[in-house]
């Protein structure tokens, strides 16, 4: 709508933008999605984050390699920082009261579908867990959400104060912001290479150095880590799995999901877009694929493994292997196979094929021998 029309509509927009840049929840940062690098900026001007770099935990970092800071930057984190979406903490609003604030100027339908707060549950795994008795609403009525505040670096820190509380605290917003504004001051990483990501329930950052990396709440999580199968990488692919992306902020500027116009570089989006996909792709190995069944009960059972056990051959479910991995210092990929099928009780094994499940073997000779046409011959001969 033209402001030259209805200039009454235009104020009350820019009137509550001016409003959520001081209260700056979640839910602000998803309506004006301008207010979301600036938190990131906010950080960089703090001087508390500048005295990072007096601290010995950092000290000669100029002259350390690219894994160490980003590394040394996690731990203390870490150690300094805990996740927190406590709703006494934050307090309550309602979905009624947070409507007749943005209606006039935002598709209430499309907010609906896009935001967490407002009804979306995402993919199945959404319905699966229930939104809201995850996060503690179901004592409430359906009308109550949380109004999850974003923090700057002060506020985050000024957290340990709080009884209960030792360390410093923030949600998934401020932990992104935190990282973004550390990785720029304290790794020495330049904010152009910096991404922020929003999805309708988290937020973390994409970081183009290398092969790229993510901040997952106060973790990083590399490409190799993206698909090793721990359940520590499970959790961390949740939200890119099963939630739309709805917004990439950048110092360029930004493009939200719902809105017609960006502001960010095209140039920098590309980027960002190819580098992510990159990163979220990888060719199909024997390790990925073990990889893969570890965590994925419903495709793990259907597999055994055929071992030459003093002389003779033995086979065993996939699904008891895993089993002891938990106490062993070695897991069922193949590098350290071996040395776990030593420690595996010999009644565990049996003297013929188990009926009905897959030879892990020939699974893993057709992904060795036949790279490109892996998925093809496996559907083929399986």
């Amino acid at each position: 709508m033209d402001p030259k029309i209805n200039p009454i509509f235009s104020d009350k927009k820019e009137l509550e933008k001016y409003s959520s840049a001081f209260t700056l929840s979640d839910m602000e940062i998803f309506i004006f999605p301008e207010l979301f690098y600036p938190l990131v900026l906010a950080n960089i001007m703090s001087p508390q984050i500048w005295d990072w770099r007096k601290d010995p935990w950092f000290s000669e970092m100029e002259n350390k390699g690219f894994n160490y800071r980003v590394n040394r930057i996690k731990q203390f984190i870490i150690q300094n920082y805990v996740f927190n979406l406590d709703l006494s903490t934050w307090g309550l609003t309602t979905k009624s009261k947070e409507i007749s604030r943005f209606s006039e100027f935002f598709d209430m339908d499309l907010l609906r579908q896009s935001n967490a707060l407002f009804g979306y549950e995402g993919d199945k795994y959404y319905f699966d867990i229930d939104i809201r008795k995850h996060f503690g609403l179901d004592k409430f009525n359906s009308d109550v959400i949380p109004y999850w505040k974003t923090e700057t670096i002060e506020a985050m820190t000024a957290f340990k104060h709080k009884a209960g509380l030792t360390t410093g605290a923030g949600e998934c917003v401020s932990l992104s912001a935190l990282y973004a504004a550390a990785m720029f001051v304290v790794g020495r990483i330049p904010l152009e290479k910096i991404f922020l990501i929003a999805t309708p329930l988290h937020s973390q950052n994409f970081i183009i150095e290398k092969e790229g990396f993510i901040t997952n709440n106060r973790r990083i999580v590399t490409k190799n880590m993206w698909f090793n199968g721990t359940s520590l990488s499970e959790k961390a692919r949740r939200a890119l799995e099963n939630e739309k992306v709805t917004i990439v902020s950048h110092i360029s500027g930004f493009i939200h999901t719902i809105y017609r116009d960006a502001t960010i570089n095209k140039d920098q989006l590309d980027l960002f877009t190819i580098r992510l996909k990159e990163f979220l792709s990888t060719d199909l190995t024997e390790l990925v694929f073990i990889n893969f069944l570890r965590f994925k009960s419903k495709y793990k059972s259907l597999f055994q493994f055929e071992c030459n056990c003093t002389g003779k051959l033995r086979y065993i479910s996939l699904e008891k292997m895993f089993e002891y991995e938990h106490t062993s210092k070695h897991k069922a990929s193949p590098e350290t196979r071996a040395q776990l099928v030593q420690e595996i009780e010999g009644d565990e094994f049996h003297l013929s094929p188990l009926q009905g499940k897959i030879r892990l073997n020939d699974v893993e000779e057709i992904i060795q021998n036949n790279q490109g046409e892996t998925l093809k011959l496996l559907k083929t001969r399986l």
